[in-house]
C-alpha cells in the first residue's frame, strides 16, 4: 500500500511498453506524411481541405530540428494555424495507434510499470473497497493523450479483486490528470 501522499509524473516515453507509439516515433512519422496517405487525408479533412496550412505546417516540421510535434509547437504557439494542425497531427498518428495496437487485456509487457505500481498500491487492501481508499493518495499526472493508465489500471483491478464487490469504486479511484486535455 501506498499511505505518504504520491504523485506520479507520467512522461512520453510511458506508453512505450504498451506498443503505444513515443514522441520521436510520432515526429518520425509526421515528416514522412505524404498526400496520399490515411492521415494526411484525415488531417486535411479535418481543415475542411484547407491542405495549404497542413503543407505549410509539414514544411515547417520537416525544417525543425526537434524530436516531437510537441516541442515543435513549443516554438510556434504564436501561429494559431500551425497549433491547430499540429494537434490535429498528433492526434490523428495517436488514433491511429490506438486503432491498431493489440488488446490490453491479453498482453503481457515487459515493463509494466502500472501493474507494478497498482500491485503496491493494492498491498494489505484485501477488499476492492479498501483499494479505493487508500488510492485517494495517490495520483497520476501524464502528458500522454491516451487513457492507457486507466485502461490498463482498471484491468488489473478487475484481476486482482475478482468477484468483489466495490471493483468499479476502485476502477474509479484511479485518479489521472492529463496536462493536454
Amino acid at each position: 500500500m501506498i499511505t505518504p501522499k504520491t504523485t506520479f509524473i507520467v512522461g512520453g516515453g510511458a506508453s512505450e511498453p504498451y506498443e503505444l507509439p513515443i514522441a520521436s516515433s510520432i515526429c518520425r512519422d509526421a515528416r514522412g506524411l505524404q498526400p496520399l496517405s490515411v492521415i494526411y487525408q484525415l488531417v486535411s479533412a479535418a481543415l475542411d481541405g484547407h491542405t495549404r496550412l497542413l503543407n505549410e505546417m509539414l514544411e515547417d516540421f520537416r525544417e525543425h530540428p526537434t524530436s516531437s510535434i510537441d516541442a515543435y509547437l513549443e516554438y510556434r504557439q504564436q501561429e494559431p494555424d500551425t497549433m491547430r494542425v499540429g494537434k490535429l497531427l498528433i492526434a490523428a498518428l495517436m488514433g491511429q495507434a490506438l486503432a491498431v495496437r493489440n488488446n490490453l487485456t491479453t498482453q503481457a509487457y515487459e515493463g509494466d510499470w502500472i501493474r507494478h505500481v497498482i500491485s503496491h498500491m493494492g498491498r494489505g487492501a484485501a477488499r476492492a473497497a479498501g483499494f479505493a481508499k487508500a488510492a485517494q493518495k495517490v495520483e497520476f499526472v501524464t502528458f500522454n493523450f491516451d487513457s492507457l493508465i486507466e485502461e490498463r489500471s482498471a484491468q488489473l483491478l478487475r484481476s486482482i479483486y475478482k468477484r468483489h464487490d466495490g471493483i468499479e469504486e476502485a476502477t474509479r479511484s484511479i485518479h489521472v490528470t492529463h496536462v493536454h486535455g
